[in-house]
């Protein structure tokens, strides 16, 4: 085969290999805009529940309606273990949250102990009738720890957590036509050691 004509062949096959990879490029370009308008969406973006905090004396900036001046909650945790000599131990609840109104005052507290009547953390599915399914009333309780965080690319967050004397969990289920059923509830005095 003449040298001249092999050199056409492989200038060919490059941009015949060059034309392919531009279609490559451009398809996963299309499936990376489409993924970003997808995520972008108000049904990508509603959340399945709401969660939010209310520290009688420290006022947060929710504004959805029947929380308003709570505080939005972004996670949390809350456990409990079988104790030896029957004796549960009960640990804080640990929840995270973004920089607000309530900030100070939750520093403040870790730093002069003061101690609060109650904390009350609702849950709630969001929608046209939103549904209030966990309700955790802690009572006596202190503000034990308060860590600020934030990277680059969001607002600062802070992670805090709460001791307490005094629980009482409410679970209610949503029927099928979306009212609310018979609450499920549990309460417990952990200086008493006793059922409340």
């Amino acid at each position: 085969m003449n040298p001249a004509h092999l050199h056409r062949l492989t200038l060919l096959d490059r941009l015949l290999g060059m034309r392919f990879i531009h279609r490559q490029l451009a398809a996963a370009a299309l499936a990376i805009a489409s993924l970003v308008l997808v995520a972008g969406s108000p049904a990508a973006a509603q959340t399945l529940s709401n969660v939010f905090l209310k520290i009688d004396g420290i006022e947060g900036e929710s504004v959805h309606e029947g929380h308003e001046g709570e505080i939005d909650i972004d996670s949390w945790s809350l456990g409990a273990g079988a104790g030896t000599g029957g004796k549960p131990t009960f640990q804080d609840l640990h929840f995270s949250k973004h920089v607000d109104k309530a900030s100070p005052k939750l520093l403040e507290s870790v730093a002069n102990g003061k101690h609060y009547k109650s904390a009350v953390l609702t849950a709630e599915k969001p929608g046209d009738r939103p549904h209030q399914y966990l309700t955790i009333t802690l009572e006596d309780v202190l503000i034990s720890s308060f860590f600020t965080n934030q990277d680059s690319s969001d607002l600062p967050t802070e992670s805090v957590t709460i001791n307490f004397a005094k629980i009482t969990y409410i679970y209610t289920p949503q029927r099928v036509d979306g009212t609310a059923d018979v609450p499920i509830r549990t309460c417990w005095d952990i200086k008493a050691n006793r059922a409340c």
